[in-house]
C-alpha cells in the first residue's frame, strides 16, 4: 500500500475515533446531569427545625380517587404563613405551638413537615 494512502486511511479512521470519543463524554456528561438531578430531587439539602403556632389544620379529600389529606397551616415566629404536611394519623391543635423540619431542596420548593416526634409544646 503506498504511503500516501495509508496516511489518508489513518486521517479517516483516527477522525472516526475522536468522533465516537466525542459522543461518548457528551453521552457520560448528560447521564451524570440526569444523575445530578435526581439526587437534589431526593434529598434535603438541609432540615433546620423551625417554630410557630397552627392557624389551620384539617383534612381535605381528594375529588377524583376519595384519599383524605392533611392541610396545615402555621404561622411561624418570624412571620412567614406556611403550609406544612405530615404522615400522621391525627393532626396538631389549632393554636397549638408546633416545630415543623423545614426541607429545603437543591431546587424548586421549600417543604414543611409536623410529626409528633419533631413536636407539639401544647398552647402559647
Amino acid at each position: 500500500m503506498r504511503e500516501d494512502t495509508r496516511q489518508k486511511l489513518d486521517a479517516v479512521a483516527q477522525s472516526e475515533r475522536s468522533r465516537e470519543r466525542l459522543a461518548l463524554a457528551v453521552g457520560a456528561g448528560l447521564v451524570a446531569l440526569v444523575g445530578i438531578y435526581c439526587l437534589g430531587n431526593s434529598y434535603p439539602l438541609s432540615e433546620p427545625r423551625v417554630s410557630g403556632e397552627v392557624r389551620w389544620a384539617v383534612w381535605k379529600y381528594e375529588h377524583d380517587t376519595g384519599e383524605r389529606y392533611p392541610d396545615i397551616q402555621v404561622l411561624l415566629t418570624d412571620g412567614r404563613l406556611v403550609r406544612a404536611t405530615t404522615y400522621e394519623h391525627d393532626l396538631p391543635a389549632v393554636g397549638s405551638n408546633v416545630e415543623l423540619k423545614e426541607r429545603i431542596w437543591a431546587w424548586g420548593p421549600v417543604t414543611y413537615r409536623w410529626d409528633r416526634q419533631t413536636g407539639q409544646t401544647g398552647k402559647p
